[in-house]
């Protein structure tokens, strides 16, 4: 099957579009426009591996996301809104965000970089790595905000247990 990669930080403005940073491998063509993508129109076994690893991190991600909202809402559902199982499945949520987001970024970065190594002769080989922290801050930041409505859910649980015991 045909196999691309798009080396998502690397930006070439060339007038020719061609620059001897990145040449194609035997089987495989390099297209410039901006940014560099290379193909495979028959690729091998570990070409179409990698490149299932570069799109399976997201899917995996998202699922789990998914998923796990998915069980804070029923929890929410049958104990209530403001108990300290549904601040458990939220804190559960958050740290999913912030560490399942951080792992799908380095897997799909380090199958996209290998893919590119495999499919072209690039000369710094593996510059992907440096952008992991680029692409979290906006999950980081949702999974922090996760975590402190966690300890809010959590203040207020406690808070309504005391109130019931002194009833």
């Amino acid at each position: 099957g045909n196999v691309c990669v798009t080396n998502p930080g690397a930006q070439y403005s060339s007038g020719d579009w061609h620059t001897p940073a990145v040449t194609a491998q035997p089987g495989h063509s390099v297209s410039i426009d901006g940014t560099l993508q290379v193909c495979a129109d028959h690729a091998t076994a570990g070409e179409q591996a990698l490149g299932v690893m570069a799109a399976l991190p997201a899917v995996l991600f998202w699922g789990g996301v998914l998923f796990l909202l998915w069980r804070t809402m029923v929890t929410a559902r049958r104990h209530g809104p403001f108990t300290r199982r549904v601040a458990a499945a939220v804190r559960r949520l958050g740290w999913f965000i912030i560490i399942g987001s951080t792992a799908a970024a380095v897997v799909h970065l380090i199958a996209v970089d290998t893919l590119l190594t495999t499919m072209a002769k690039v000369t710094n080989p593996f510059p992907n790595l440096i952008l992991v922290p680029l692409h979290l801050p906006v999950p980081v930041l949702a999974g922090a905000a996760l975590l402190t409505f966690a300890r809010i859910v959590t203040a207020g649980a406690a808070m309504d247990a005391e109130i019931q015991a002194t009833i």
